[in-house]
């Protein structure tokens, strides 16, 4: 349904980007066309409206917190926009410009379509910004959604410097950016083709450091994976994240993953992205990417059956804080890896140990 909407906001953009060309009673717009051609913004309003809730939806699960309220600011404000313009035109449209409070209502409603415009620009120039730093889980470059910081330098320069009807061409621009970024993504990142199983050696890529470590849980490997796919339950073990956020489905497929809630200091931090499974192969294997304070990171965790339980390995690789200059810490950082996996495998343990005794 959401790629009908984005359809819809393609075809409202390109028919705004046609009114100052077409119909030809519309160009000038004059005393007496007014009405008429005013009334032709309210459709392509709605359908860029219809396209930016659609991109809205469809990103919802996965963008990072920031990202998803521009997206939901830059759908009110084309609503802001729509209500306006339809309002003034529809209905409004016999009360005087000037004088009494007929003028005051069509002066409110002009105002509103004007504060609509900029919220719609300026938050959508904050969404590109936020989709370019984070994850979404879609196999998607970053750069086009630097286009959507495009439409706010473009509109002041137009206005600044272009013809009266140049200034409204970057709305129109922005709804077409907006369905042809969403009808890019696939339907949802599980439709990634399941990658076969990896050597657990990983070389690190340039400028970047690996820790790996191993730990052996006294249960079998079924239980484990279990545990351990179900991102809900990850504040019962892992002893670094005292919560977790925006849940965007189990860690056994492609595109699952949460958001990370960190505590330092006393102080609470949130990850700017999701934390999302890039690969896995069930009860083997699976990858993961995501933001911590030290920056981006990927993760991948091995499970293997071995007498006794199920041997675990944990890797992380990492970008040194402060590049070269940050490889001194090397040392420190393995050390505290050790421990917390060391830790979290404990406490895996006793909350399988837990579960065994008082199943539910």
């Amino acid at each position: 349904m959401h790629r009908v909407a984005l359809v819809l906001g393609i075809l409202g953009g390109l028919f705004w980007l046609s009114l100052p060309f077409y119909p030809s009673e519309c160009v000038p717009v004059t005393g007496a066309s007014e009405v008429f051609c005013n009334r032709l913004w309210t459709p392509a309003l709605l359908a860029m409206l219809t396209g930016a809730a659609g991109l809205c939806w469809l990103l919802r699960p996965r963008a990072s917190r920031s990202v998803r309220w521009s997206l939901l600011a830059m759908t009110i404000g084309f609503a802001m926009m729509a209500a306006g313009n339809g309002l003034e035109y529809w209905v409004a449209f016999e009360l005087p410009h000037q004088g009494g409070i007929g003028g005051k209502i069509r002066g409110l409603l002009w105002m509103t379509a004007l504060a609509g415009w900029l919220v719609a620009l300026v938050a959508a120039c904050v969404a590109g910004v936020g989709l370019y730093r984070g994850a979404t889980g879609f196999a998607l470059p970053r750069w086009p959604s630097l286009l959507f910081v495009l439409p706010l330098p473009l509109t002041l320069v137009f206005a600044a410097l272009g013809p009266t009807w140049a200034g409204g061409i970057p709305v129109g621009l922005l709804g077409v950016l907006i369905g042809l970024y969403g009808l890019a993504l696939p339907t949802r990142p599980s439709e990634s083709p399941r990658p076969t199983m990896r050597v657990p050696a990983s070389a690190p890529r340039a400028g970047t450091s690996v820790i790996r470590h191993s730990v052996v849980i006294p249960f079998p490997l079924e239980k484990l994976w279990g545990l351990m796919i179900k991102p809900e339950r990850m504040a019962e073990w892992n002893t670094e994240i005292p919560e977790v956020l925006d849940i965007a489905g189990p860690m056994d497929r492609i595109g699952g993953g949460y958001r990370q809630v960190w505590r330092f200091a006393g102080r609470r931090m949130v990850s700017p992205g999701l934390w999302l499974v890039t690969a896995v192969e069930p009860l083997r294997y699976r990858d993961f990417r995501g933001i911590t304070p030290m920056g981006p990171m990927v993760a991948r965790d091995w499970f293997q059956s071995v007498e006794g339980g199920t041997r675990l390995t944990i890797e992380v690789e990492y970008t040194p804080p402060g590049g070269a200059l940050g490889r001194p810490l090397d040392p420190l950082l393995r050390a505290m890896f050790r421990r917390t996996v060391a830790r979290n495998g404990r406490a895996l343990a006793a909350l399988l140990a837990r579960e065994q005794r008082e199943p539910k």
